[in-house]
């Protein structure tokens, strides 16, 4: 799959999952924690990649589209 997320996007990313990690073996329990700890792992997971399956389905992303070598060199 083509990356499709910049750095900032994968950063925080990356600092929710971090944090929602964190609230799972922490603060909360139950159903939270499992929530919690699927979602995070899902975050981190896209964050590491540069790959939001969401974004693909919506035909979005953070990344700016690249131009091929035979239009670079006008």
């Amino acid at each position: 799959m083509k990356q499709n997320m910049i750095l900032a996007d994968r950063s925080i990313r990356l600092l929710i999952a971090v944090a929602l990690f964190l609230f799972a073996f922490s603060m909360a329990d139950g159903g939270w924690r499992i929530v919690s700890f699927i979602v995070a792992c899902i975050m981190a997971a896209t964050a590491i990649l540069g790959v939001c399956p969401l974004y693909t389905l919506l035909g979005i992303g953070t990344r700016p589209a690249r131009r091929n070598k035979k239009q670079r060199s006008h």
